[in-house]
């Protein structure tokens, strides 16, 4: 994981905004900022000069003290995958999760 310390450090209202994946959007941080909470954790959190728009996500994420934590687009989304398995088994299909890895990279 990695965080991007934009904000206090105390936790807001108790409040944590989380988006699995590629979270990093300007919309999105928008969105957090406007219900004023200032931990957001996404999978995707890299900036990236060739790609404006997680560049503009870092800057309102700064302009608004909201900290970001990257933990990687794998490992924010495996645990929805990780349940579809149950929910293939209880339709009578065999599934089973294959363990995959996560790149330090999308941090």
């Amino acid at each position: 994981m990695k965080l991007y310390d934009y904000g206090d450090s105390v936790l807001k209202d108790g409040l944590v905004a989380i988006a699995a994946g590629g979270g990093s959007y300007p919309f999105v941080a928008r969105e957090v900022a406007e219900l004023g909470i200032n931990l957001y954790i996404t999978g995707f959190t890299k900036p990236l000069k060739h790609f404006e728009p997680v560049l503009e996500f870092h800057q309102i994420a700064k302009d608004n003290l909201i900290n970001v934590i990257g933990a990687t687009h794998y490992s924010t989304e495996k645990f929805a995958c990780m349940g579809m398995v149950d929910y293939f088994k209880n339709l009578g299909l065999e599934s089973e999760f294959l363990q995959g890895k996560y790149y330090l990279e999308d941090l």
